[in-house]
């Protein structure tokens, strides 16, 4: 029986997009079917009931979410590894191998929790996606705001910064959740209150992705914190960080237009220039920089994203 339910989850998780709702979506959706896969089972001999075959296609469905987002990890830092950004922020080549096997033994074993998972999602689509490439160009063509900051040496070219951010992205997520440092339970909503604390945080932080992950640049690990930030939680000035104000815009771009591709949404307008619109509207909400989604609602506009 399992064999067969195997066959059927990993044919339909091929067919869905991974987004932060994937998971509870699937199960409401085997909530639905799960008369129908009854009889199914029962008809081939199987003899077993609606819950204990909900019961095994979730179990199922858990290792299989794992499984596909533990080799995408694997495939992003086969890639990253091979970019510039380490020479140029670290004085030195990295390991690949080294660093492979560090990367993929933590976020297995981070991913094994669906909070973890959730928020992966939201990564994953992005770094699976061109949008951080493309932006990179554009916003180095137009040379408007913050283009001193983001393209400041040495990530002075599109390429650079696309993988810096890439980079910063793909960590983000850590930052989100609890981390054990030196037997402490660090979380970053209790070091939000002054600006020193979160200065303080940032240094636990790179502490702790050393520990666990080698070497990170420290500029990769500020920005990924900083993004990480929704500043409507802030009463001071968190300092300039660009590249995260840049990051967090394209994250949560990346997560509404897989939303938006997933009802397809006819609008008059084209979808990521709607999008940003949307957000220009509600900047606080979202902790986002009024000066930055202008730039991005030009870009999108004249590229006719």
């Amino acid at each position: 029986m399992e064999d067969i339910l195997r066959i059927l989850i990993t044919n339909m998780i091929s067919k869905v997009n991974l987004t932060s709702d994937i998971e509870n979506n699937f199960e409401y959706i085997i909530d639905n079917r799960i008369s129908d896969l009854h009889k199914l089972l029962t008809s081939k001999g199987y003899k077993t009931t609606p819950n204990a075959i909900k019961d095994t296609i979730l179990k199922i469905a858990n290792e299989s979410f794992i499984d596909y987002l533990v080799n995408f990890v694997e495939k992003f830092m086969n890639n990253i590894l091979s970019s510039n950004i380490w020479q140029l922020l670290l004085g030195a080549p990295v390991v690949k191998s080294s660093y492979l096997e560090y990367f993929k033994t933590y976020y297995r074993e981070s991913l094994l929790n669906k909070e973890f998972r959730t928020k992966f999602y939201d990564v994953y689509n992005l770094l699976n996606s061109d949008i951080i490439d493309r932006y990179t160009k554009m916003l180095h063509y137009r040379k408007g705001y913050g283009h001193l900051y983001m393209f400041a040496k040495p990530i002075n070219t599109p390429n650079l910064l696309a993988d810096f951010l890439k980079l910063a992205g793909f960590i983000y997520p850590i930052f989100l959740m609890p981390m054990r440092v030196d037997d402490n339970l660090v979380i970053i909503d209790e070091y939000l209150s002054r600006k020193d604390l979160i200065d303080k945080f940032v240094e636990i932080s790179k502490k702790y992705i050393n520990s666990k992950l080698g070497k990170i640049p420290d500029d990769i690990v500020e920005t990924a914190v900083h993004s990480s930030i929704n500043k409507r939680k802030l009463i001071f000035d968190i300092g300039l960080n660009v590249r995260a104000d840049l990051l967090r815009t394209l994250l949560i771009i990346s997560r509404f237009s897989t939303r938006q591709a997933q009802i397809k949404n006819k609008m008059a307008d084209t979808p990521e220039k709607s999008l940003i619109s949307t957000f220009k509207q509600q900047i606080d909400f979202f902790g986002l920089e009024k000066n930055l989604i202008y730039e991005l609602e030009i870009v999108a506009r004249e590229n006719r994203w």
